[in-house]
């Protein structure tokens, strides 16, 4: 936004006159998702008010009106232990985040994103069996260490990345010490996408 146009919702003689733009009060309340008195007072002033003695149904329903990055959740179970092929990638679901925290994690969008499973136990304790994870798919290169999910064998792995004893290879590692790491060459990987976020049920 321009100055100038930042400085119209500033001047009182200006704002009385008229609401903050609707459009403009969802970008800002999606900041501050999660502090239900700062998107109400938002709201509130993109003529939107959260009216006293409103039940739960009626004001979740204005709060759904604030916006939120979707990550598209597939059909998909990547390993932590033994390889698993997969044939069919089904958007199941999506996991909704504040566009904030997920822009503090990538520049990537939505559709560069996806949420998995994973299997196994080779990753514990940084991932358990059942975990999900959030991948960023623009994030490909084997020259930064790393979480990954990683293609290799025809099955779908996920793994830490550290340098190899060449350029041409690379460490896969597995965090369960009881699995040694294992050293590939390069040209045997197809990078899926980088590790940004895990999620478990408790």
């Amino acid at each position: 936004m321009s100055t100038s146009g930042y400085a119209h919702y500033e001047s009182p003689s200006r704002f009385k006159a008229q609401y903050l733009p609707m459009e403009m009060a969802q970008k800002v309340a999606s900041v501050f998702a999660g502090n239900d008195d700062v998107v109400a007072e938002l709201m509130e002033l993109a003529g939107q008010p959260v009216r006293e003695g409103s039940d739960k149904d009626e004001y979740q329903s204005q709060r759904q009106s604030v916006p939120a990055a979707l990550v598209p959740v597939y059909n998909v179970e990547v390993s932590a232990g033994p390889g698993r092929i997969v044939d069919l990638e089904e958007h199941v679901a999506n996991l909704a985040f504040s566009p904030r925290y997920l822009a503090e994690m990538t520049a990537a969008r939505g559709r560069d994103l996806a949420a998995i499973r994973v299997r196994g136990d080779s990753m514990e304790p940084t991932l358990l069996d059942d975990d999900m994870v959030m991948i960023d798919r623009t994030k490909t290169s084997l020259d930064y260490d790393g979480l990954f999910v990683l293609r290799f064998g025809e099955a779908l792995h996920c793994k830490r990345v550290g340098r190899g004893r060449s350029r041409t290879t690379v460490q896969v590692i597995s965090d369960n010490r009881i699995y040694p790491p294992v050293e590939m060459d390069r040209s045997e990987i197809e990078v899926v996408g980088k590790v940004l976020w895990y999620g478990r049920k408790v």
